[in-house]
């Protein structure tokens, strides 16, 4: 639902303001953050925010999204923080990105 969308957004914000060095290098890039423009509203979740949510919730993410032209399932692994001990569900998370929007998975 998109009812806590902002809560959620402004959560993942501040978990990789914690996270800073590890999330720039899953980006590939310094200073993420202030360049991707994820703590605006309208900005579209990247691999980056996929794989920081993955991590904040210690689950994987599987997601349903256009691949060329056709639809494939991208899984995506909570990083490694160490030495900090997050725990890992062996459940996961199906997401579907429909035009440039990511809905959850409810049937198959």
């Amino acid at each position: 639902s998109q009812a806590f969308y902002k809560q959620v957004r402004a959560k993942l914000i501040e978990f990789m303001s914690l996270h800073k060095l590890e999330f720039d290098n899953v980006a590939n890039q310094s200073n993420y953050l202030d360049t991707s423009q994820m703590a605006e509203d309208g900005t579209w979740a990247t691999e980056v925010e996929i794989i920081a949510t993955a991590t904040m919730l210690g689950t994987s993410i599987v997601v349903f999204s256009p691949y060329g032209s056709q639809f494939k399932w991208l899984a995506y692994k909570p990083i490694n923080l160490s030495p900090i001990t997050l725990r890992q569900s062996d459940k996961c998370m199906y997401i579907v990105n429909k035009y440039n929007h990511f809905d959850p998975v409810v049937s198959f």
